[in-house]
């Protein structure tokens, strides 16, 4: 972050040079270096850093207002995973976008009823910035938009040109910005980067705790014990929206 907020500066890296391209894992690079050349580079990374927790608990909260009309446990669900296995392991463009799509969530689920222009223009906004912010939290915001159209479509029993059209509507600036990264030699991730499958299925044990595995583990398991206990004693239920 340093060496990026002295680029085009009298105090520039001789040794080092920014290649910029449209790659969707930019959240702290587009931020942070405006904010250093104010008040340096560890000021700046620290205010985003907190910027992107309370973006976190903000759209939490914000999604369980638009969902039930009332704020309850959400703000404390976010807490728990605040310090998880993405941030300590330095994932905070993740961290950052992920609060982003929650907010954009709650937007959108918002203008759900709300004439087709009005919805395009919310989802067009949010996809933007998800699509510089991070990839996989863009991919997260679609996912759940996408079960969620599918989910109104049943209710409702929509014809299937109405649903068809507004999960086209969805994903045109998705698509729209991939052509336009593919044009300009950006890509998601690149050569070297491999997938480990096998891990996918511990990660609701491990991603709450990134400093402890024991811990994390543990507080998984009492966590999924008070959920079942509580849909057991019907504390707990859906919402439809």
């Amino acid at each position: 972050m340093y060496l990026l907020s002295q680029m085009g500066t009298a105090n520039a890296n001789p040794y080092y040079q920014a290649a910029w391209a449209f790659y969707p894992n930019l959240a702290m690079d587009l931020v942070v270096p405006p904010m250093a050349r104010l008040i340096g580079a560890e000021n700046a990374t620290r205010l985003f850093l907190l910027f992107g927790q309370l973006l976190i608990i903000g759209g939490a909260l914000a999604l369980e207002w638009v969902v039930k009309r009332r704020v309850h446990l959400a703000g404390f669900a976010a807490l728990l995973f605040l310090y998880c296995l993405p941030f300590t392991w330095g994932f905070v463009n993740f961290e950052c976008a992920l609060g982003i799509a929650l907010w954009g969530i709650a937007a959108y689920l918002f203008a759900a009823e709300q004439p087709t222009p009005v919805r395009f223009a919310v989802n067009t906004a949010f996809v933007v910035v998800l699509f510089a912010a991070h990839f996989f939290s863009l991919g997260i915001y679609g996912a759940t938009l996408g079960f969620y159209e599918l989910w109104r479509a049943f209710d409702r029993k929509l014809p299937y040109r109405d649903a068809a059209l507004r999960l086209v509507t969805l994903a045109i600036p998705a698509v729209a910005l991939l052509v336009v990264m593919r044009l300009t030699a950006g890509s998601v991730g690149s050569e070297g980067t491999f997938w480990y499958f096998d891990y996918k299925l511990l990660w609701p044990f491990f991603i709450m705790n990134g400093y402890s595995m024991a811990v994390s583990g543990a507080s998984a398991l009492v966590l999924m014990a008070a959920l079942y206990v509580a849909a057991r004693c019907g504390m707990l239920g859906s919402v439809p929206k």
